[in-house]
This record gives C-alpha cells, sequence and structure tokens, in this order.
C-alpha cells in the first residue's frame, strides 16, 4: 500500500423516553429521532443458498483519493442479494457483513446486542468466526458459540505487522516479509485465501471466514484480493488501486450443520 497515503496504522436529537433512559433513547434514535424503520423479511425472496458466488472489486465507499484511509465510514454487504447496503440502514437486518475500522479492512458480521457492533440497537442475530483451513476445506459449520458478535473483528494476520491474531490478511510494511525489501513491494495487504509463501521459505496455511448472517443463515468467505483487478500476490504491489475486495462465497440456511456446493 501506499505510503505517502497514510501508514496503515493508522444532532443527536431527544426521544420521548423517562429521564433514566435518554443515553439508550439517543443511541436508538436517527437524526429526525425516530427509532429505525422495521425491516421485514422480503416476501418471496429465494436465497442462492449452496452456490459459489463471486465479488470483484467492491469499492469501500470513496473514491476521493484525499479521503483519510484510517478513517472510512464501514461498507455493509448483503451476502443474500450480493449487493452493497446504504449505511442508513445499519440498524436493520438488511446487510450481513461490514467491511470497517483501519483502511475498511476489518470484517464483522450484524449483531445488534453487541454495544460495539455497526448494527448494535437492530435485529441482527449475526457474528462471525476464522478457520485455519482452505476454503474449499471447510465443510462444517461452526457451533454458534464460535461465532464473534463485536464490530471489525478480523483483519491483520499475527504473520506479518500489525497483527495480534489471525486474520484474513497479511500486511507486510517493509516489504521483507513476503518478499526482498524492494520499494514497490513495501506496504502491501496479501489476502490469505490461498497459502502464502514467506521471504524465509515459511508458509502461512489459508483462512476462510465464515459468517452467521443478520437473520441465522451461514456463509463461508474466501478473501482473494483488495486491489482492483489484481487477484494474485505476484501481481500486488504499493502503488495498485487499492481498496477494492474481491471475494468467494457459499450460504447455507438456518440450522445446516454443512457447507456444500450443488
Amino acid at each position: 500500500m501506499k505510503k505517502n497515503k497514510r501508514s496503515f496504522l493508522g444532532s443527536i436529537s431527544r426521544c420521548g423516553i423517562l429521564a433514566g433512559f435518554v443515553l439508550l433513547s439517543m443511541a436508538a434514535c436517527d437524526k429526525k429521532g425516530t427509532m429505525p424503520e422495521p425491516d421485514p423479511d422480503p416476501p418471496g425472496e429465494t436465497l442462492p443458498y449452496y452456490k459459489l458466488l463471486r465479488v470483484e472489486n467492491m469499492p469501500t465507499g470513496t473514491t476521493d483519493a484525499s479521503a483519510p484511509l484510517d478513517s472510512r465510514p464501514p461498507v455493509f454487504f448483503k451476502l443474500g442479494t450480493n449487493e452493497i447496503i446504504d449505511a442508513k440502514y445499519s440498524k436493520t437486518n438488511r446487510w450481513d457483513v461490514s467491511f470497517g475500522g483501519m483502511f475498511n479492512c476489518y470484517i464483522s458480521g450484524n449483531n445488534g446486542k453487541n454495544g460495539t457492533n455497526h448494527g448494535f440497537m437492530g435485529p441482527g442475530i449475526g457474528g462471525i468466526t476464522i478457520v485455519d483451513k482452505h476454503f474449499d476445506q471447510v465443510t462444517d459449520i461452526p457451533d454458534d458459540s464460535r461465532f464473534q458478535t463485536a464490530a471489525d473483528v478480523f483483519g491483520s494476520d499475527a504473520a506479518g505487522n500489525y497483527g495480534d491474531k489471525t486474520g484474513w490478511f497479511l500486511y507486510d510494511f517493509s516489504g521483507v516479509i513476503v518478499s526482498d525489501g524492494r520499494a514497490n513491494k513495501q506496504h502491501v495487504a496479501y489476502a490469505l485465501g490461498e497459502p502464502l509463501t514467506l521471504w524465509n521459505g515459511n508458509v502461512v496455511q489459508p483462512r476462510t471466514l465464515v459468517v452467521k448472517t443478520a437473520r441465522g443463515d451461514y456463509a463461508k468467505i474466501k478473501m482473494i484480493s483488495c486491489y482492483k483487478g489484481l487477484y494474485s500476490p505476484d501481481l500486488w504491489f504499493m502503488d495498485s488501486p487499492f481498496i477494492y475486495f474481491t471475494f468467494e462465497y457459499v450460504l447455507a440456511p438456518a440450522g445446516s450443520k454443512k457447507f456444500e456446493i450443488k
């Protein structure tokens, strides 16, 4: 990623509620002082269960190159309909995964009960976890206790810079973890959908994200790239256009125990 952009590190109105609940009310109200609109299940909606779906070059919400990349608003995505959802619906169950945090590279589910979640106070019942396996090898759906419900849960992996746990990408600040340190391989983020061989010969195993959606379905996600039109590590350089997410996923209905492609 570009070194000259920032380092990767880096009216509420009144509601008619009793005074003892003012703070809660403020969080639940929008700018007009109204609660989020009800969001019932769309009638007749048919979701693409057990199909391999692909998203290419999903933008991160702004084309303004001068925007601070470490403070962009989160992007919301609905897996069932393969579309970006307007942020005004953040407190509904219209979205399933959010891309937030630094550089919008931290992914989470939609959960209305966790106070840090982007969907807090909404009806979402989702969450997210990560598995140290290749996408094709992830067939069992984890137990619900495995899913984390906070915001911006999984991002940079501990095998790279600025990561302290398992993540979906490895960030190479100086270009010496994955490459030989030459200038154009510095500040590169490597998606871990496939095994990644480091400069010292070690191999980082692939990661697969598993999501419980806002309405209780499940999805496994393979993150492929965060560079526009570039889908393999040999094509990722400091000046490659970013952040544009490419990923594949499979949906399974609520109550399922297995992921399949039919």
